[in-house]
This record gives C-alpha cells, structure tokens and sequence, in this order.
C-alpha cells in the first residue's frame, strides 16, 4: 500500500487493463446491434476487428509505464549495484549468431562457398 500511496507504483495499468475489458464488451454489443438493426456488415467488422482496435490502443497507452518500470529497475541496479531475479530487459540471444556448421573445408576462417558471379547466374527465376 505504501508503494501506491508514495506513487512508486502506478495503478493506472491496472485500469487500462479494466478500459479493455470494457472496450472489447462495448465492442460485442455494439455489433450485436448493429446486426440487429439491420446493418449485418457493420456490426461484423464491429465484433471482428473493434477488440483488435481497443487492444492497440490499450497498448499504446501501456507503452510508457513499461518505459517507466524498465528505468525504474536500471536505477535500482545502478544505485544498489544488485541484480535483478527476474530480469525484464533481455541479456543476449537465445541462440548463438553465426552458422552452426563450418562454411566450408577449412572452418570458418578457411574457404567458404563460391558464389556464381556474372552472366552465369541465373535470371528470372
């Protein structure tokens, strides 16, 4: 509670999460009657593409309080010197760059594969 009162912690992304729910149930009932009244294609864009449409501007909105929970957590590393336990920003990549294979007889330092250079490449394909 003293997160929330000393505004350390935001509750606004709660909310935004609670204006998609409602978002999303506006959306089905708007188009629920717009079929009813009449205007069938109208209310099917309505059911079909209205959640999308809310849930980008949901997150949109949800944008800066992960920049602001990000920073927040590189202060603290930096002020504290300690390490996250669950790290949000990634650390590397999940698989190694590179080919996994050598290019070619001699490694990867060694000569790799010709490349057809010229009118004998091939066009139009």
């Amino acid at each position: 509670m003293e997160e929330y009162m000393s505004f350390r912690k935001m509750i606004t992304p709660t909310i935004i999460k609670i204006v998609f729910w409602i978002g999303v149930a506006g959306c089905v009932i708007g188009g629920i009657g717009n079929i009813v009244q009449g205007e069938a294609l109208s209310g099917l864009f309505l059911i079909v593409l209205g959640p999308f449409v809310v849930r980008i501007y949901c997150e949109v909105l949800m944008v800066a309080f992960r920049i602001l929970e990000v920073l927040t957590e590189i202060r603290d590393i930096r002020v504290t010197g300690r390490t996250p336990t669950t790290p949000s920003i990634p650390t590397g990549p999940s698989v190694p760059f590179g080919p996994s294979v050598p290019f070619g007889p001699g490694g990867p330092t060694g000569p790799g594969p010709s490349v057809p250079t010229g009118p004998s490449v091939p066009t139009g394909i």
